[in-house]
């Protein structure tokens, strides 16, 4: 005989599980579906991002472009700028000592600011780029640069550089060297390349043994443009 009441709870258990069932496979869908707009929601908006970047980077690649050929028209002129300079330089040499010293002048009577390091540093480039164009403009635009121990030796180095433009030269500045500056007499040096550079040395050195500066030629290898001097004040220059 079959026990009705057992069935029907069996039937009520039945209809809860497949109720409870059924509840779960909606709330799936649900979550499925809510997780698939979030994912699309993500993807459109890295999408969105994707072009804005996009944008950017071809926004970067033509200013990137248009900077490039500003530097070339800017490396166009200044070979046509060099090219006159060094035809000027040929011709009147003194009038481009004369713009150049000016240039330098406010640098040699005391210590530089950063500011004015990197304006010495693009004039040397510069003057390094007009001596380069020919010989003859190397030997017109003789150069000497000065090097200190110490700031207490400036005045009088300015000094000297004052008289080195008298004589004829180009001193484009001075500089503070430390430990490096030699323990003793002041040194003239210079890579001679010819008896002529040579000759010149020896009569920088002449000037100042007249100037009451203790000084000896030193004959150095290195990489520095022709008819180019370093004055190396030594310890006993005050």
């Amino acid at each position: 005989m079959i026990d009705t009441e057992k069935l029907d709870k069996l039937q009520r258990y039945s209809r809860t599980i497949a109720a409870l069932g059924l509840a779960l496979f909606f709330a799936l869908i649900v979550i499925s579906l809510w997780s698939l707009w979030r994912v699309r929601k993500e993807v459109a908006n890295l999408e969105e991002k994707k072009q804005e970047l996009t944008q950017q980077v071809e926004g970067a690649i033509q200013q990137a472009n248009s900077i490039r050929e500003e530097l070339q028209a800017l490396e166009a002129q200044k070979a046509l700028l060099n090219q006159t300079i060094s035809e000027i330089a040929k011709q009147r040499p003194e009038s481009v000592k004369e713009a150049i010293n000016q240039v330098t002048v406010e640098q040699l009577n005391r210590a530089p600011s950063n500011q004015e390091k990197k304006k010495r540093e693009y004039t040397m480039r510069a003057l390094n780029d007009l001596v380069g164009t020919a010989p003859s403009v190397a030997r017109n635009l003789t150069r000497v640069y000065l090097h200190i121990g110490d700031e207490d030796q400036r005045p009088r180095a300015f000094r000297i550089a004052k008289q080195l433009r008298q004589a004829g030269y180009l001193v484009p500045g001075i500089e503070e060297v430390g430990d490096r500056a030699p323990n003793g007499p002041t040194q003239v040096r210079c890579n001679a390349r010819t008896e002529a550079e040579k000759d010149e040395a020896q009569k920088i050195v002449n000037l100042l043994q007249e100037w009451g500066v203790k000084a000896q030629l030193r004959l150095i290898t290195d990489a520095s443009k022709p008819w180019q001097y370093e004055i190396w004040f030594g310890s006993d220059f005050n």
